[in-house]
């Protein structure tokens, strides 16, 4: 393999996990070497696939750094991705699409030349030869969690992170997956993976970390990394309705942000609107004081109706395609844009609306 000649070393400092108000993980600390292998433990919950998402750069720590051979991931950016190969707990298809359809379309994704000869012998081996050209929608789960793997074989990259790798496999497919993560550490690669099968692997290192509180933990065994995380119970803190009213305008204004256009058109809108208002009522002051305030709110309201259709649209994030969890990020983004419009416009509105009120006082 390409990277046998070179030492990369993954490396966590101080790393804490937060998700919403509950502490997952705290001060995590460990530094894997070429052959490593990296087993994550816990219960469910306990912050094992925010770890992952950590490590693969789609989530950031709340505090603390994940390094690659000596620098931030975030600044790499792709120097960093191009050695990664992240298989999430789906199994990352397009069920359209043939399963070397699918392999083909990852691979150009991360440059990898596609071999039509070397993945039908993979796709073979894992024992898909009777379902090369049907749509992955039509194989069972079993048989797409070995399409996705499938890249395993195919990609020559010294970082894997794996989540629940053995999830929807048969006995042998179990088996040969685990050769192959044995076969691929002994050649100096680093496996990040969790896994809730009990798993014992010939690899030169094999470290297990357990997330969440651990009850008569064995410590000081050989190559077996463990934080014994205890979060301390935060007492429940009432919010103000400003507190409450504060953090939802916040959100709202920076999701619209990123779909600019429709804030545009919710802008020029009520630019034309106000700017009709004078002409319609004439020209005596105390009158347009009198109903600025209320015809304001008036045309405010109308123009977050530009997005109810969107605020109730039936269209949701569904993973038809169990896509990566890189796209489904990119998909989230999408998905709470567009269901959310009119909360991201009456949060602009409510802003500007308040503000003329307070300024008519």
């Amino acid at each position: 393999m390409g990277f046998l000649a070179k030492n990369h070393v993954l490396a966590a400092t101080d790393l804490v996990g937060v998700r919403g108000e509950r502490l997952l993980f705290d001060k995590l600390n460990f530094s894997l070497s070429n052959g490593t292998v990296l087993y994550l433990q816990g219960a469910n919950g306990t912050g094992k696939t925010t770890l992952l998402r950590t490590i693969c750069g789609l989530s950031k720590p709340y505090e603390g750094n994940v390094n690659w051979c000596g620098d931030d991931i975030h600044e790499l950016a792709e120097d960093y991705y191009k050695h990664l190969l992240y298989i999430g707990h789906l199994p990352g298809i397009k069920e359209d699409l043939t399963a070397l359809e699918n392999l083909q379309f990852s691979l150009a994704l991360s440059g990898t030349p596609f071999d039509l000869t070397q993945a039908t012998e993979v796709l073979h081996l894992l024992g898909l030869e009777k379902g090369l050209n049907l749509p992955t929608r039509m194989l069972s789960q079993g048989q797409k969690r070995r399409v996705a793997l499938a890249r395993l074989w195919l990609q020559d990259l010294p970082l894997w992170v794996l989540d629940e790798p053995f999830t929807a496999l048969d006995a042998n497919a179990t088996d040969m997956l685990k050769q192959k993560i044995e076969a691929f550490a002994n050649e100096g690669g680093i496996v990040v993976m969790t896994t809730h099968q009990e798993v014992g692997m010939r690899v030169p290192k094999f470290e297990q970390l357990r997330l969440g509180c651990i009850k008569n933990a064995q410590k000081n065994q050989p190559g077996f990394l463990m934080t014994e995380n205890r979060p301390e119970a935060k007492p429940a803190r009432a919010l103000s309705t400003f507190s409450v009213l504060y953090r939802i305008l916040a959100r709202d204004i920076q999701v619209a942000l990123r779909r600019q256009s429709d804030v545009a058109a919710v802008f020029f809108f009520f630019i034309i609107a106000a700017s009709l208002f004078p002409l319609g009522s004439g020209a005596d002051p105390k009158l347009l004081s009198a109903m600025a305030p209320s015809v304001l709110w008036v045309m405010a309201l109308l123009s977050c109706m530009l997005s109810l259709s969107r605020m109730f649209s039936e269209r949701l994030c569904r993973w038809n395609s169990g896509a990566d969890d890189d796209f489904q990020s990119a998909c989230c983004a999408d998905c709470t844009d567009e269901n959310t419009g009119a909360l991201d416009t009456f949060g602009l509105a409510f802003g500007f609306c308040c503000a003329f009120d307070w300024s008519a006082v």
